[in-house]
């Protein structure tokens, strides 16, 4: 276990010492001016059909969102549900999507269709769907200095804590320019962001260097946006395209022949930090209906598992959200499965490679914690030598994970933690009674 992820643990293990004596300026820092979206903003969203210039899936027909050009748009959500594609004679066509990254500098986000087998472009005559969009029309900038707490934000050298209750931070997409809670020294230079970790309640995010001030975007008000949409695919683009993609125009014209219908539904309050079994499908009046496993199965296909297996379980709980991890639970899958390989469970790669949400869920749902791999490695090690994993490591000893468990050839939590310079690692299982 040591020897397949020494590497990536050397490159993210990260002290205190090491965060504060290390400063970083931000390559680029940004600060947004948020603006109020008002309804007819929201109406005036377009949605319309195009067709891929990238050289790498040129010509690929696609649906694409055009937000109000406003900072606000870095943290909307979009989801465009299931799309229906019809052929010329009438039939349904098959095709696997793909979600594109939100493009900062357009407002743009887009899903892109692809052949069901084999390769080569897609054909059909329309697409169609309803996308629902989770808008911020109003978003607050909290700012808090290192000497004074406030709105439950709290700084301590490199670190920002925020406290989640009752409080909706915002969220980009991984490429966005903007970054919800930002870190500046005492020269007010923008520091470069070391990564978070979080549970239910709140969030830490690290710095490269000591933290004199932050600014936490916080949504104040959010709408839901309906979009209704019958697009016709547009011809495709000559071979002198690929690679070329124009320049947008500043107004986004509508498609040619294609029906779009906007709906602004009532404002909601800031939603409440998304639960780890988000896997429930939502049904009409905030009613939530439990999957069944037929359904959960045919989820994992839709999130590309499309074997559900217990490899492809532990390897999701390396790398999704506790919902996906759920619907593995919600198909069969025993929560202590093991892989084919070298018997690692969910809650062994939850434990380090993925995130809290996830870990927790597993031991919620009745996870092991003194499983062993074939090292007889136990979930508990594998967190240790995580600098990241603090969280984890608390939850997984509250589990009543093994303080002195021993692998194969003596290595322990705590000399996991040491080996890996895991200081708050090291001192949380000193303080819960580790011995070696």
């Amino acid at each position: 276990m040591v020897l397949v992820f020494v590497l990536p643990f050397l490159a993210q293990a990260q002290t205190r010492e090491e965060l504060t004596k290390t400063s970083k300026p931000a390559d680029s820092p940004v600060k947004a001016a948020f603006t109020s979206i008002d309804d007819a903003s929201l109406r005036a969203i377009k949605v319309t059909a195009g067709r891929s210039y990238s050289m790498l899936q040129f010509n690929m027909p696609k649906v694409q969102v055009w937000l109000p050009r406003a900072p606000n748009s870095e943290y909307a959500a979009v989801d465009f549900g299931e799309p229906r594609l019809v052929g010329k004679k009438g039939g349904e066509v098959a095709y696997e999507i793909e979600q594109g990254i939100f493009d900062s500098d357009k407002s743009k986000t887009e899903v892109r269709f692809g052949p069901k087998s084999g390769s080569g472009v897609i054909d059909f005559a329309r697409a169609g769907g309803t996308i629902r969009i989770h808008y911020p029309t109003q978003i607050r900038t909290l700012v808090v200095t290192a000497a004074k707490a406030s709105d439950g934000v709290t700084i301590d050298g490199p670190y920002v804590t925020v406290t989640m209750t009752g409080r909706d931070i915002a969220s980009a997409s991984p490429l966005s320019h903007l970054s919800a809670v930002r870190g500046f020294d005492a020269k007010g230079r923008q520091l470069e962001p070391a990564g978070n970790s979080s549970s239910s309640d709140w969030r830490k995010f690290r710095f490269w260097g000591t933290v004199s001030r932050s600014e936490v975007d916080t949504v104040t008000e959010w709408k839901n946006v309906e979009v209704q949409y019958d697009l016709p695919s547009v011809a495709k683009l000559p071979a002198s395209a690929s690679g070329n993609e124009p320049e947008t125009p500043s107004t986004i014209a509508d498609t040619p022949g294609g029906k779009v219908d906007i709906r602004v539904l009532t404002a909601l309050p800031p939603p409440a930090a998304a639960p780890v079994e988000a896997a429930e499908s939502a049904a009409p009046a905030g009613a939530k209906t439990r999957l069944t496993k037929e359904e959960a199965i045919r989820r994992l296909k839709k999130r590309h598992y499309p074997d559900v297996t217990a490899d492809a379980f532990v390897m999701s709980a390396g790398k999704d959200q506790a919902a996906t991890v759920n619907l593995f639970l919600i198909a069969g899958l025993a929560v202590n499965s093991e892989d084919s390989r070298d018997h690692v469970t969910p809650l062994h790669r939850a434990s380090s490679t993925g995130n809290d949400g996830s870990a927790l869920l597993l031991l919620r749902k009745g996870a092991n914690p003194n499983v062993k791999d074939e090292n007889n490695s136990t979930p508990l090690m594998w967190a240790a030598e995580r600098c990241q994993s603090s969280e984890r490591v608390v939850a997984l000893v509250k589990a009543g994970a093994d303080l002195n468990a021993k692998a194969k050839g003596g290595l322990t939590p705590l000399g996991s933690a040491r080996m890996m310079h895991c200081e708050e690692n090291e001192a949380l299982l000193k303080k819960a009674g580790a011995k070696q």
